[in-house]
């Protein structure tokens, strides 16, 4: 799927972006924590080599395309009991 077929995913990322400019590096430093973030699956072993070494706290934001089908996931907004992908029985305990 190209970058043009998501206009509304696009859009939502943008004003995010104005919200929180640094990633999750902002919302992260601002709890003391390290903000980590992986753009690129080549990028993906260094991020993880880095969050081992840190001694505080990571909060890592790993960029990954619909297509990867990684699942379950939860759309911005939604609750843990909206999950795509979660199976009945899991939302029946939540």
């Amino acid at each position: 799927m190209t970058a043009t077929a998501r206009p509304r995913s696009h859009a939502a990322f943008a004003r995010a972006q104005k919200l929180i400019p640094g990633g999750v590096n902002s919302p992260a430093r601002a709890f003391g924590a390290v903000g980590l973030t992986a753009d690129k699956k080549d990028q993906v072993p260094t991020v993880i080599e880095q969050m081992l070494a840190e001694k505080k706290c990571c909060v890592v934001d790993f960029h990954i395309e619909r297509e990867e089908n990684v699942w379950p996931m939860v759309a911005a907004g939604k609750g843990l009991h909206e999950m795509a992908g979660l199976p009945a029985e899991t939302v029946e305990r939540l």
